[in-house]
């Protein structure tokens, strides 16, 4: 059954969209979705994602680190944009990324001071994402003067970007459903049990 996309673009041009559909490259995907598989072995939410330089070769990839690290900020995201900025990788601004969930306000944030190009993701996130659904952070620049309250402290010079989600997304989701049912083992049992009954509702 074909999967139901969500286009948070910089067109309303019908055409538009469906040209940055048609750049989509399952194989990257699923190469997140590995990460994403990894992190849930390591029990650390199962989030991964890869940064494909011109749409062609995987430059970085990585999976959440936060329960790890014990580090908030270690999402693959941010861990996948260190590394390329580390090593001096190329230029951000012709870079893809792919991700198993929508990126959160955080990491959308991060996405469009680093001037990424586009992004495909698999499920929404509904608590928490930055790219439509919750804040739309990755069209900062072209959103209208009264929507713009929630983004005081971002620099004027962010880039906005492309997001379209809804690839794979049953595949992330059900991630999502076995380390939460599961419970975070790294979260005291009351709050673990609160967090089951939350993703259940």
């Amino acid at each position: 059954m074909e999967e139901k996309c969500h286009d948070i673009s910089l067109s309303t041009n019908n055409k538009n969209e469906k040209l940055q559909n048609a750049d989509y490259k399952d194989e990257f995907m699923i190469e997140a979705l590995n990460q994403a598989r990894l992190a849930l072995i390591h029990n650390e939410v199962p989030v991964g994602c890869v940064i494909v330089h011109n749409n062609e070769t995987i430059i970085a990839k990585a999976h959440n680190q936060t329960n790890v690290t014990k580090n908030g900020t270690k999402h693959c995201e941010i861990i996948s944009i260190h590394e390329i900025i580390q090593h001096k990788k190329c230029n951000l601004h012709e870079c893809v990324l792919y991700v198993t969930v929508e990126p959160c306000i955080m990491c959308a944030a991060a996405l469009s001071l680093i001037g990424i190009q586009k992004v495909f993701y698999g499920c929404q996130n509904n608590k928490f994402g930055g790219n439509g659904s919750v804040f739309t952070i990755n069209l900062f620049n072209h959103l209208k003067p009264e929507y713009n309250s929630f983004q005081v402290g971002l620099p004027q010079n962010a880039t906005p970007y492309s997001s379209v989600g809804g690839f794979r997304s049953e595949e992330a989701i059900a991630m999502l459903k076995k380390f939460y049912d599961t419970g975070n083992q790294t979260l005291p049992p009351s709050k673990r049990a609160r967090r089951n009954k939350l993703s259940t509702d």
